[in-house]
């Protein structure tokens, strides 16, 4: 069990303590986790003991009460623990983590090589000016990876030589890790979808000779350990293997070779401190990763895009084997990304959003974020989709995408709705895509994500307020704005707040064919969502509303994220309002079964006769039996 200790008067947290067996919560010297508040806290005042199915926890007689997940237990009850409680107790909040099982051994390896990797970042940092290295985009110089190179060098022949190379144990272990680093590199630049760009952190210091040799003992540890995944945690056997084989080649290196590829790994690490995202840049640079998600400093998530054999794609979040040293090193890797934006991240202000050129961040720090620092990354598409690839990976039918693209080029006014990650603005550039060239967009976005093949774009993006509480843009102040710009379209990323009552002013004030998205349950919930949003913005009788809404918008589109992957369930027109419950209806035009694939429900749309009329759809194209 993990426990991790909050104090909340000076808003500090650490990992406290790493149990195995039975502990102690309280002030006194025999404490495993010692809480420094005599006045509140007993020497022993909670005791936590293992069960042969779990954890439980009780109240030292005549101790303080303490809160256990929001309950209030006193002396002599005994209660069992979540795979993670929360207990307060005096000024501390305590998160008692049993959800993952603790290896003592390799924690101890953990620990070790943490400590190497700081000492080496210092001492690096002690031989360096990073002061005046001029901050690039596209990542360090030659030169200034030049001077990162020898002061490096300089430190493993030195400082660092008996601890690095001297100590079997350590050699073996950075070896180990080093040969991971280079298979994850190595299936990088293999992938089909890759491109082979190139990282935007580069190790300095290589050497051709070496470098083909120990590609050579990379092959020769893959033959032997198949079936690993890149990024991904290795099962203990497929570890176990690994490190068994990396150490029976290693016996048949050469010093010289051991040594240069201890040397370009820590390398490596050093320089994704320096001057990327550390732990975290390997991802960034990673092909198919959609999303990076750091719950704490020891556990990162991605959103991984799989390619099946038929070359269809479908996205899953796994763990990946990335973790940082603590939570300074996620807190100065936050810092280091929001900070030329202008932005600032701490204690008064322990909440940012961020648009970074490749990806949108947002971070929440503690207080507020218990486990400490949460991190998450939604990186950008390489390219915007259009509506054929979506079709290629089943996100709808043909004759939905016909559908579809008639009603884009109809002009009817679509919301694409659905929750967070479902996929609504992949779904919104896609449309977004199928607008006639040479009609004029404006698009408004919180963080700019939309990418459409047009010339005749203007692209506006909000503005949070600064570190004096001033200059804030909001989306509704760019709709306002958006509508003295002659726009044929307006695309709004997503209405959240007062700007909806704007975007349907605009769609009912001769500005046809506009998109947007919404989050919400379904189509039929995208109405009530759209009548909360309006009147929490604007004092407007609910009649009114909903006159509003049903004269606004034509189509709603719901998408959601399923097991197989990302899917849209429901294509619906709006209809009007009920005149018996007064509420705005649906109709749906597409619906998705129990099997999660897209069909015709045979309605046929109030509009569907013009735009047969006019050519821009056949009975035969949206009526298609193909299933999503």
């Amino acid at each position: 069990m993990r426990v991790i200790v909050q104090n909340i008067v000076d808003n500090t947290s650490s990992l406290a303590f790493e149990a195995r067996s039975d502990f102690i919560i309280g002030s006194g010297p025999a404490a495993h986790v010692r809480l420094p508040s005599a006045r509140f806290v007993w020497p022993d005042h909670v005791s936590v003991q293992r069960r042969n199915n779990g954890w439980v926890a009780s109240v030292r007689p005549g101790a303080d009460k303490v809160v256990l997940d929001g309950q209030s237990i006193g002396h002599g009850v005994t209660r069992r623990l979540r795979d993670i409680s929360t207990l307060s107790l005096a000024q501390f909040t305590i998160t008692l983590d049993s959800s993952t099982a603790v290896d003592s051994s390799r924690e101890d390896e953990s620990v070790e090589m943490h400590r190497l990797q700081h000492d080496l970042h210092a001492l690096t940092l002690q031989r360096i000016n990073l002061h005046v290295f001029e901050v690039r985009e596209g990542g360090p110089s030659p030169d200034q990876l030049d001077e990162v190179n020898k002061a490096i060098d300089d430190v493993l022949h030195n400082e660092l030589r008996a601890r690095v190379i001297s100590d079997d144990a350590m050699r073996s272990r950075l070896l180990v890790q080093a040969f991971k680093t280079r298979f994850e590199i190595k299936d990088r630049a293999q992938r089909d979808d890759a491109a082979a760009p190139a990282p935007r952190v580069r190790t300095p210091g290589r050497n051709h000779n070496m470098e083909m040799q120990a590609v050579r003992c990379l092959e020769q540890v893959l033959r032997e350990v198949p079936g690993i995944v890149p990024d991904e945690p290795m099962s203990a056997e497929a570890e176990a293997a690994f490190d068994r084989t990396v150490r029976v080649c290693a016996a048949k290196m050469s010093q010289p070779l051991v040594e240069y590829i201890i040397g370009q790994l820590l390398k490596k690490l050093t320089c994704d401190l320096l001057f990327g995202l550390g732990p975290l840049q390997d991802l960034m640079d990673a092909p198919g990763i959609n999303e990076i998600m750091v719950v704490e400093p020891s556990l990162v998530y991605v959103e991984r895009v799989r390619t099946l054999p038929d070359k269809k794609t479908y996205s899953e979040v796994v763990r990946s084997n990335k973790t940082f040293v603590n939570n300074d090193l996620l807190l100065s890797v936050i810092e280091r990304i929001v900070a030329p934006l202008g932005r600032r991240i701490d204690l008064s202000q322990p909440t940012v959003d961020a648009r970074l050129p490749k990806a949108r961040v947002h971070a929440i720090i503690p207080p507020l974020a218990l486990r400490g620092p949460c991190l998450t990354i939604r990186r950008f598409g390489k390219q915007a989709g259009n509506i054929d690839e979506l079709v290629a990976n089943k996100l709808l039918n043909r004759g939905a995408a016909a559908f579809l693209s008639a009603a884009v080029r109809g002009r009817k006014n679509i919301i694409v709705a659905g929750g967070t990650g479902a996929g609504k603005t992949t779904l919104l550039n896609a449309l977004g895509r199928l607008i006639p060239a040479g009609e004029r967009i404006v698009t408004i976005e919180d963080a700019a994500e939309l990418r459409l093949d047009h010339e005749h774009v203007v692209s506006l993006e909000a503005r949070p307020q600064n570190s004096e509480g001033r200059g804030e843009v909001t989306i509704r102040e760019l709709v306002k704005n958006a509508l003295r710009m002659r726009p044929d379209r307006v695309i709004v990323g997503e209405c959240r707040g007062g700007e909806a009552i704007d975007m349907l002013q605009a769609m009912n004030t001769g500005h046809a064919g506009c998109l947007t998205t919404i989050h919400a349950n379904s189509a039929e919930d995208v109405m009530s969502r759209l009548e909360t949003l309006i009147c929490s913005a604007i004092d407007l009788p609910l009649p009114a509303v909903r006159r509003q809404v049903s004269q606004a918008i034509n189509l709603v589109v719901y998408i959601q994220r399923l097991g197989v992957g990302r899917r849209i369930t429901q294509i619906a027109e709006v209809m009007g309002i009920n005149p018996g419950t007064g509420e705005v209806e649906v109709e749906q035009i597409f619906s998705a079964g129990r099997d999660g694939r897209l069909r015709a429900t045979g309605y046929m749309p109030s509009f569907l006769p013009s735009f047969v009329a006019s050519g821009l759809l056949t009975d035969s194209e949206w009526l298609s039996s193909e299933a999503a």
